[in-house]
């Protein structure tokens, strides 16, 4: 476990820390030296981020949220980790270990020069692979063979180039994500919440999350929204909102349990349209056949 890490002089000036609100420079501070703790990553777990920065789950996910969203963070699934951590954060900074490395690196090519010097007088050419013969001319020149190293490297340039890097993207071509971006009243961090997404549904169905975005945009409390990666990550569709008579509702009085109604009234109807469509397929395809 490390016990220090570097802080850079040019965050005085980078524009994306000098946005940060108070606390949110405070947050990003800690999960510097949660991250210097863990070689550079940080637990995924919500909870453990909440502890660590001592603010409640929520406050915690969403200053993870906006530190991703800042691009100073980067979420990887199972935990996050500090942008380019690894570059910035190198292993070794002893001299020791320098100079030696640089010691052994010279004399290293000072050997090779004295051996293909030598390997030159007999008309061979000495290489990594072992000694090799040359063909050499009346003037002394020396011309080595082709080596199958060039080629081999040659194919793997062009196999790089045919094989495209694959990317995380994609999770937009699901029409649930599609409605539900649609419906989330508040529009930030499309990526992160494409990503938390697709976790929520390996734990939910998506009619569950459906009815549960039902009831959170038709609250009646004047809390602010979440964003979106933190109402599926923490699973708030499971919430039941409270009725506040005092507040005034936001689409025509409706209470919460008249608008789970309504939403378990239109997931039953499309249930039932999408059965009597088949139905009709069906129906219409054994006429055809008796025609025939």
């Amino acid at each position: 476990m490390n016990t220090w890490f570097r802080f850079y002089a040019e965050a005085l000036n980078h524009a994306k820390v000098q946005r940060l609100s108070p606390d949110l420079f405070k947050a990003w501070v800690n999960i510097l030296c949660m991250a210097c703790n863990g070689d550079g990553n940080v637990t995924g777990n919500i909870s453990d981020v909440a502890f660590a920065l001592r603010v409640t789950e929520e406050t915690a996910g969403q200053y993870v949220d906006d530190l991703v969203h800042a691009g100073l963070i980067d979420d990887l699934d199972d935990y996050i980790k500090p942008h380019n951590w690894d570059e910035r954060q190198f292993k070794s900074d002893s001299s020791k270990e320098r100079v030696a490395a640089f010691r052994a690196r010279k004399s290293l090519e000072k050997t090779q020069k004295q051996e293909n010097s030598e390997a030159l007088n007999r008309g061979i050419k000495l290489n990594g692979d072992g000694i090799k013969p040359c063909n050499v001319t009346g003037n002394g020149s020396v011309t080595p063979q082709d080596s199958d190293s060039d080629s081999d490297t040659d194919t793997d340039t062009e196999r790089n180039k045919k094989e495209p890097r694959a990317s995380g993207a994609g999770f937009s071509r699901s029409p649930e994500f599609h409605e539900f971006w649609a419906r989330y009243p508040n529009k930030v961090g499309k990526p992160v919440a494409e990503r938390a997404f697709v976790k929520a549904l390996k734990v939910a169905e998506w009619h569950e999350i459906r009815l549960g975005l039902a009831l959170y945009v038709n609250k009646t409390d004047d809390r602010p929204w979440c964003n979106p990666a933190t109402w599926l990550n923490q699973q708030r569709w499971n919430d039941l909102p409270a009725d506040t008579p005092k507040a005034r509702p936001r689409h025509g009085g409706n209470t919460v349990e008249e608008i789970a109604n309504r939403m378990l009234a239109e997931i039953e109807g499309e249930e039932n349209e999408q059965i009597s469509s088949s139905q009709s397929n069906i129906y219409s395809l054994a006429r055809l056949s008796d025609n025939r």
